[in-house]
């Protein structure tokens, strides 16, 4: 077996419990609640001002009345940031759709996952709506991108977006070292 061969059988090992984790950590449920700030709030009329919420009503029609796992991948790929408009409670039913997403294509582009990368390396407001199942099943997806990027600007995102996670996971179990 080559070397090339082995590596991506090795990536492929940690894709398989990369997607096992977020799984796990990722319960499929229906989600009634809110789902962006501004559910209900367009406008029939397209106007100046209601144009600034057509990305939020695209993620509600798109993920209302779903479980993550039937969401489209064609609706993950044209908003790969549409996570970043969901509601502090929907964020945790529905980031596992854009996680898996992210997975797709490695070691190609993916816009997902880059907007995975750049919204996680600086929010601490998205990462303080999971729960630490949750951090950790991303903080492992990080961990991943940042060992088999082959973008160096991604890769220093990767590592950034880690250091803020576990800088926030100390501070949610209040160890300082």
């Amino acid at each position: 077996m080559s070397a090339n061969q082995e590596k991506r059988e090795s990536e492929d090992k940690r894709v398989a419990t990369l997607r096992d984790a977020i799984r796990k950590a990722f319960p499929v449920v229906t989600y009634t609640g809110r789902i962006t700030r501004h559910d209900g709030g367009w406008l029939h009329d397209l106007t100046e001002h209601s144009a600034i919420h057509e990305d939020d009503l695209f993620v509600y029609q798109a993920l209302r009345g779903k479980t993550w796992t039937e969401v489209s991948p064609g609706f993950l790929r044209d908003q790969p940031d549409g996570f970043v408009l969901l509601t502090d409670a929907a964020l945790p039913v529905y980031l596992g759709a854009w996680l898996m997403c992210s997975l797709e294509d490695i070691p190609a582009e993916n816009p997902v996952r880059e907007d995975v990368v750049n919204s996680f390396s600086g929010s601490a407001h998205l990462l303080r709506a999971l729960n630490s199942e949750q951090r950790a099943a991303l903080r492992s997806l990080l961990a991943f991108f940042h060992d088999c990027e082959r973008n160096s600007y991604l890769q220093q995102r990767c590592a950034e977006a880690l250091t803020h996670l576990d800088k926030l996971e100390r501070e949610f179990t209040g160890f300082s070292g």
